[in-house]
């Protein structure tokens, strides 16, 4: 039997050209430009380690020297220590590197550069191997990519990370990681998988998830993650944290939201929302949840997985529109 003619394609598709800017031609000087536009765009460096980074400031007094961007985890309070460099890694940044981690006392420490080279990627491996469950090391490359004549476009790239199975401080206290430990971590990037191609803008370019209870995806304001958590009573949750570094805006963001509680609550139908206020906490957050444990059946697993992709697109759809503008009171 002939098989059917393919038509030809009279002419491809109209393709660009893409190009390697050098970061220097777009930031002239590191700590005036590059640090600050770091500082406003952390959210793009945060997806792609798999964190949630907030800054508490940048050029930190360290003794006589200072560190380029300070932030934290919002949800476990891990110091984040970030030191830049707009030319190829050298042994001056690692020293600072170093001093700035133990003088801020961090948990997770990234070293950013154009350029890294062999040697100082192996110093980042081998701290990761040598440091305890509680310190993790990344080494990241910042590209600056054009298509013909377009704006450059920054693209973060890790070369040097901890060990998929190196438990963070926030989870160290069960020990090596268990086999629930890594059953769990999977089923979250199962979900996070789903999520990437039904709503790409939530989980941006990251390439990893922790090894933690729960797993956040971008609402689009930083301190306002939304996460999947299980809770100890077994269950499931849908939550949107708000945890700022200013607890009087996130009770403002909070009262905001709650006073469009019917609004809410009827759009999410039969789900049951509770909202958690927390005056004595710095943040506080509401959720709809779901009975179900990691160590549920398999086929459970897959049951509660659906519910968690068709909630949080739900979730989120109804949620961000709500949280783009800041509150007010």
């Amino acid at each position: 039997m002939a098989q059917p003619s393919i038509p030809l394609q009279s002419s491809p598709a109209p393709l660009g050209k893409l190009t390697f800017v050098d970061a220097r031609s777009v930031w002239k000087h590191e700590a005036q430009l590059f640090t600050p536009w770091l500082r406003d765009h952390i959210d793009l460096l945060a997806d792609v380690l798999g964190l949630e980074i907030e800054v508490e400031g940048i050029e930190v007094a360290v003794g006589e020297f200072t560190a380029d961007v300070l932030g934290r985890e919002p949800k476990t309070g891990r110091q984040v220590v970030i030191e830049n460099q707009l030319e190829s890694t050298d042994h001056d940044h690692l020293g600072k590197l170093l001093t700035y981690s133990a003088g801020l006392n961090a948990a997770t420490v990234v070293w950013i550069s154009p350029l890294f080279r062999d040697a100082h990627r192996q110093v980042i491996d081998w701290l990761n191997q040598h440091t305890d469950e509680g310190l993790d090391f990344f080494g990241v490359e910042i590209e600056m990519l054009q298509i013909d004549s377009s704006l450059p476009a920054p693209h973060f790239k890790i070369v040097a990370k901890p060990n998929p199975t190196k438990l963070t401080k926030y989870a160290a206290v069960v020990g090596p990681p268990t086999e629930r430990v890594l059953k769990r971590k999977r089923f979250f990037e199962d979900l996070i998988e789903r999520m990437r191609r039904l709503r790409p803008s939530l989980v941006g370019s990251r390439t990893s998830v922790g090894t933690q209870n729960w797993c956040w995806l971008a609402s689009g304001k930083r301190g306002l993650p939304f996460n999947w958590t299980f809770t100890e009573d077994g269950q499931l949750k849908v939550d949107l944290w708000i945890g700022t570094r200013d607890k009087a805006a996130n009770k403002n963001y909070f009262d905001a939201l709650f006073a469009r509680r019917t609004e809410i609550e009827d759009a999410m139908g039969n789900e049951q929302v509770t909202w958690r206020r927390r005056d004595d906490d710095k943040s506080s957050d509401f959720y709809v949840a779901h009975v179900g444990s990691i160590d549920d059946p398999d086929d459970d697993l897959g049951h509660l997985m659906d519910w968690a992709v068709k909630t949080m697109l739900k979730w989120t759809d109804l949620l961000k529109p709500m949280i783009t503008q800041p509150p007010t009171g």
